[in-house]
């Protein structure tokens, strides 16, 4: 609040709103604040006090003009904010699926290569087996040999 120049009473400032009257249109206090500041009595049939509604219906309408753009900006953003986010979705769904599949194929190739790793060991291991066999069987029978003629060798001397 400043104080108007040679009447010392106090007056809003330009920046203050006005308050609503009793019937709320803040009329009076618009004539209050004209008789302040300018030393001039309005009455209700003054042109200025239409100018006044004139700007008042304007204020709101421009306000509701404002309200129905601020909805349409926010349901337009709503909008594209829904399609990338089905966007996002389906690109992490794709990647998953990509990442799910490559690592599906490394472990079946690994599951593979351990496979014929095995296979070949086992492999390896069967032969080591049955060259033992062999030799075991070889020797046995040597050793089946060296004992009938030692028998035999026995007997014959007796």
């Amino acid at each position: 609040m400043t104080r108007h120049r040679g009447t010392g009473k106090a007056h809003p400032q330009s920046s203050d709103t006005l308050p609503a009257d009793d019937n709320g249109d803040g009329l009076e206090a618009l004539k209050e604040l004209v008789r302040d500041r300018h030393q001039v009595f309005l009455g209700r049939d003054d042109p200025i006090m239409m100018l006044q509604t004139v700007n008042e219906l304007l204020v709101a309408q421009t306000a509701a003009a404002l309200e129905q753009a601020q909805i349409a900006a926010l349901t337009k953003f709503c909008q594209e904010l829904e399609i990338s986010t089905a966007s996002w979705a389906r690109q992490a769904k794709e990647l998953s699926e990509r990442t799910l599949e490559a690592a599906r194929r490394v472990s079946t190739e690994e599951i593979e290569r351990t496979k014929l790793s095995m296979i070949e060991t086992l492999a390896l291991e069967r032969e080591r087996i049955v060259a033992a066999t062999r030799r075991a069987t070889k020797l046995n029978i040597i050793a089946l040999i060296v004992t009938a003629l030692s028998v035999l060798g026995s007997r014959w001397l007796h």
